[in-house]
């Protein structure tokens, strides 16, 4: 059955950021896809859910609005009593603050939605509109064209909150919140950022040991919305941006990154001076490799350190890395560290 669901990520309601309240708001929509799908038809009876599950997702549903567009609704309810069913269709739904409609006007729809759908040609339309759009694969759309950069799914467990907020900042340009400590909020870069790296840099102790931006601002923001673009929006990780949780205030960057003829990631880090023997550098990048771990499914990771560069070693030996002893691929003066 084909269909499109208008979603509103719970942390974009009205503009707002919202903190999700229960586990199972998680699956929100996952659970009323389901619902759709499997239990829609089941006209008999006195209610479609147990009295528990319905207070469960109404529950759930207050931290979010769902618009589920049916557009083969007629022909999967039949035309014998077909007003009536509709009707107690929407009817049903409407219980749990759900609008059923066979008619979508996505420009009509205003707040933050996330489009998920099962039909290419909408795909293809939301990109072309830079409408945040997720294709959740079946044996149609599996083999068809679809457009360059789309997000898919092979199943609908696959998506969770977390996930359609990343869609729709990515589509909107604003970039991901990856992972908070006690002290840091860790996200991606924007081209704001440039400015403040450039004073992080500017100290000699920062460049003795790595390489300086571009001598060119206007050529380090071209490559910084390259790698937004390419980096960021292909592997959906890369080199982030270290912020103070409590200011906001940019003190560095670290990440993991794909480097070809490595099966791992490979760990970067740079902290600005000031904010150095702060413990921030072992906060920031212990979170991440935990993040590497249990979001991005990597279990092996590599650091190159310049042989000089103590305090980075003395970091990498704190993270749990050891020195490897058959590293000869970049210049003799830096040494490859491995964990996992």
């Amino acid at each position: 059955m084909g269909f499109c669901a208008i979603v509103y990520s719970p942390l974009f309601i009205d503009g707002s950021r919202l903190k999700m309240e229960s586990a199972a708001a998680n699956h929100i929509v996952v659970e009323f896809l389901i619902f759709i799908k499997l239990k829609l038809y089941n006209f008999g009876g006195n209610d479609i859910l147990l009295e528990c599950e319905r207070e469960r997702l109404i529950m759930d549903i207050m931290l979010n609005r769902l618009f589920i567009y049916l557009p083969y609704l007629q022909q999967e309810l039949g035309q014998d009593d077909y007003q009536g069913k509709l009707d107690y269709l929407q009817h049903t739904m409407a219980q749990f603050h759900i609008l059923v409609s066979q008619m979508l006007s996505i420009s009509e729809i205003g707040g933050a939605p996330v489009v998920l759908t099962d039909d290419p040609q909408l795909a293809f339309y939301c990109v072309s509109q830079q409408i945040p759009c997720c294709i959740v694969l079946d044996s149609g759309s599996r083999d068809a064209s679809l457009p360059s950069g789309v997000y898919c799914v092979e199943s609908l467990e696959d998506i969770d909150g977390e996930y359609l907020e990343r869609i729709y900042r990515r589509t909107k340009g604003i970039p991901w919140n990856i992972v908070e400590t006690e002290h840091l909020l860790i996200r991606e870069i924007i081209p704001e950022d440039v400015p403040r790296l450039y004073e992080l840099y500017s100290d000699d102790s920062i460049t003795k040991y790595m390489d300086n931006l571009y001598s060119d601002p206007e050529q380090e923001l071209s490559y910084t919305r390259d790698y937004i673009q390419n980096i960021y929006g292909f592997y959906g990780y890369g080199m982030w941006i270290i912020t103070l949780k409590d200011t906001g205030v940019v003190i560095g960057r670290a990440g993991l990154e794909y480097k070809e003829g490595y099966d791992g990631l490979e760990l970067g880090f740079m902290l600005g001076a000031e904010y150095q023997h702060h413990g921030y550098a072992y906060e920031a990048c212990s979170t991440i490799l935990e993040y590497g771990r249990e979001w991005l499914g990597q279990d092996a990771f590599r650091a190159i350190v310049h042989k000089e560069n103590l305090p980075s070693r003395h970091l990498c030996e704190r993270l749990g890395f050891q020195l490897s002893e058959s590293f000869a691929e970049v210049e003799k003066d830096f040494v490859e560290y491995r964990l996992g």
